[in-house]
């Protein structure tokens, strides 16, 4: 009876702990779309999504004992880790005069003139950002197992609150509203927001985000998600929310969008490959160029590749390139370079070890199982994602974004869950 009564005991324990967890992925997955927002130190900025992961944290050192993590994915964590690491001390003194585009200072104004590679807090600050969301990752198996549908739940309606924003913004740049909490969402002042940029003139739409090309990819994803719902299920439901999200993304006139939009309704109709989706795809497409031509994008995009603000961007991803290349492959370490796009700031910043090792970490949480053998739901969540990753790899540089690993956690936990039932 004693017996018993413990293993109830050690039970329920248990059961509270996961609970409590699984509360932390909730704030971390709401908070992620609010990278802004923040408490700033001295000369240190902590966004709030990251305050809630040190948290979770030390919750977890304290239930360290109890919590199982993937072996393989949790191996090849901590061997980025420890590859950071070592490179973040050691790269500053092996790699002489390198020069690197300076996180602090934005890209427009390194044109041609870039800083010296130092060690800085902001080094360590992008290292432990980036140890803390290994550790989301890695911890997501356990704490959102049976969780999956409130996860995804907790993650779309962070998505309703980006668009809840937008057009809030939209309404209040064109006069209709005289009221947009500007002070409330934008206070980390160690970034560049995009609030008050214009185009064409017209003030441009970046909701909770950091700037339109980030809210543009976030928007994008999220009607992807909606798009491959409806593909697979055809409810009336899904095709409204992903003309919602395909619209609320063109509002932020961003390229980026649009890159987003064309990916996921084009790999969407390739991968079902049925008559009426070629037919709703082409819906889309006419729905796309109304907005298109009513926001005069064409022109807008036009006088941005011509600008010299996307000459500026193409010359950061070339040095970047080129660090590596001068580095014989090691990079310039965690947190030193920030060019435009994921792909050569993961290269730049990693290495090609690291990359592949971060690369390697995507593969074995999302690689498991044949696309076939997938629910619809694991699908859509999946196509969320690539689409993410894709607009992040040609136009958003930061590895470290919190969306960006609760995506990959969402996908995670649903691939996983599929696998316990088809096996």
């Amino acid at each position: 009876m004693k017996l018993t009564s413990a293993t109830i005991n050690i039970s329920s324990l248990n059961s509270n702990r996961r609970s409590l967890g699984f509360l932390f992925f909730v704030l971390i997955a709401i908070f992620s779309i609010f990278p802004a927002m923040s408490i700033n130190f001295s000369n240190f900025p902590l966004v709030f999504a990251i305050l809630v992961q040190l948290l979770f944290s030390i919750f977890i050192a304290s239930s360290i004992s109890v919590i199982r993590f993937k072996k393989k994915l949790f191996i090849v964590s901590v061997l980025l880790v420890v590859y950071l690491l070592v490179g973040l001390f050691i790269i500053p003194f092996l790699s002489g005069e390198i020069s690197v585009l300076n996180p602090r200072l934005g890209i427009d104004k390194q044109y041609l003139t870039l800083s010296p590679l130092n060690l800085s807090i902001s080094n360590v600050g992008q290292f432990l950002y980036l140890t803390l969301n290994l550790l989301f990752l890695n911890a997501s198996l356990y704490f959102c197992q049976g969780r999956e549908k409130a996860y995804l739940k907790i993650v779309l309606m962070a998505g309703w609150i980006v668009v809840f924003f937008l057009w809030w913004q939209f309404a209040y740049t064109r006069g209709y509203v005289s009221f947009f909490p500007n002070g409330l969402l934008y206070t980390n002042k160690f970034v560049a927001v995009g609030n008050e940029q214009l185009m064409n003139g017209v003030p441009r739409i970046n909701s909770t985000l950091t700037e339109p090309s980030l809210a543009g990819a976030v928007l994008s994803s999220f009607y992807v998600y909606y798009f491959f719902s409806f593909l697979k299920r055809k409810t009336i439901g899904s095709f409204l929310s992903s003309l919602i999200f395909m619209s609320s993304a063109l509002i932020t006139t961003s390229f980026t969008a649009i890159l987003g939009i064309l990916i996921g309704s084009m790999l969407g109709v390739y991968i079902y490959r049925r008559f009426y989706f070629y037919v709703l795809l082409a819906v889309l497409v006419v729905v796309l160029i109304i907005w298109i031509n009513a926001f005069e994008v064409p022109v807008q995009l036009m006088e941005k590749l011509l600008s010299a603000s996307y000459l500026h961007r193409a010359y950061s991803n070339m040095v970047s390139f080129q660090m590596v290349l001068d580095t014989y492959g090691f990079g310039v370490g965690i947190g030193s370079n920030r060019p435009s796009s994921l792909l050569a700031s993961v290269l730049s910043n990693f290495g090609i070890l690291g990359g592949f090792l971060l690369a390697l970490i995507f593969f074995i949480s999302i690689g498991g199982r044949k696309w076939k053998k997938l629910t619809s739901t694991s699908q859509a969540i999946l196509a969320m994602l690539a689409t993410f990753v894709l607009t992040m790899l040609i136009s958003i540089p930061d590895y470290n974004l919190t969306l960006l690993w609760v995506f990959l956690s969402l996908s995670y936990v649903h691939i996983v869950r599929d696998g316990v039932l088809n096996d």
